[in-house]
């Protein structure tokens, strides 16, 4: 996606969209809107929550999104995702066409946003989709992931798990050996931000961000120890993003690593 491109849908004048859904739910008014090929998806008047193009519904528009599924290259031998945040599906849309071997569950607590998924960006009927709190969800799993998504916001605010000691804690517990949870993150919110890194780095201290330029996003990649050098991730990452179905990203990026002070 180009920078410009939710910008320019955010400028649209009303008139030149057509509202597809409008609902009053328990986190606000949900509304499904659409102009030309593009839909998107917006909680509470917010920023634009996912966009699909209807006529390629797979390919991932989001730089956000596709730095998160990044987060492929950085483990092996993977079978299991666990995704915190379901909005619109993108991950599982891109993911079933891309790596359909790959086993995907879905957390997200509003019943309003998953039934808009399915019925207007083309989720799967067979996505395994849990409808409940993700702080909730991962303290009581027993299962493991090789990787863990995590976007969780309630409007334009980064929910209040992802700055608990705790909810790392349970991430760390359902994540397979080697494993890693991506996490996107505001660097709008500077208290929020460092919170969030040093509750994540208590319990997975190995740590890289990504700034999306152009944008307020910061992606964080947290694993418990460095599985390979820094040449090798880089090389590793820039080889995934070539097989993956995504607009490509208009801007330079770098993995930055955050080396672990603690004693």
């Amino acid at each position: 996606m180009t920078e410009s491109l939710i910008g320019t849908i955010q400028r649209l004048p009303p008139d030149d969209c057509v509202t597809l859904q409008e609902l009053d739910g328990p986190n606000g008014k949900l509304r499904v809107s659409q102009h030309g090929q593009y839909r998107w998806l917006q909680m509470a008047d917010a920023s634009i929550q996912s966009l699909v193009d209807v006529r390629a519904p797979s390919r991932v528009l989001s730089p956000s999104v596709v730095l998160m599924l990044m987060g492929l290259a950085f483990t092996q031998g993977r079978s299991r995702l666990l995704n915190l945040g379901l909005g619109g599906g993108a991950i599982e849309r891109c993911l079933r066409k891309d790596f359909p071997d790959l086993a995907v569950e879905s957390v997200e607590v509003d019943s309003l946003v998953v039934a808009a998924a399915r019925e207007h960006f083309m989720l799967s009927d067979s996505q395994i989709v849990h409808e409940q709190d993700a702080e909730r969800f991962i303290a009581n799993a027993s299962g493991l992931y090789d990787l863990v998504l995590c976007d969780l916001f309630f409007a334009d605010q980064l929910a209040a798990c992802v700055e608990r000691s705790s909810f790392f804690a349970d991430i760390k517990r359902c994540l397979s050996p080697g494993g890693v949870c991506v996490m996107n993150l505001l660097y709008t919110d500077q208290h929020a931000l460092v919170n969030a890194l040093k509750a994540a780095r208590t319990h997975l201290p190995a740590t890289w961000l990504i700034e999306i330029k152009g944008h307020q996003n910061v992606i964080a990649y947290f694993m418990h120890e460095r599985s390979e050098d820094d040449a090798e991730l880089q090389l590793a990452c820039k080889q995934f993003l070539q097989t993956l179905d995504a607009e490509p990203l208009t801007f330079e990026w770098e993995l930055a690593f955050l080396p672990d002070r603690r004693p």
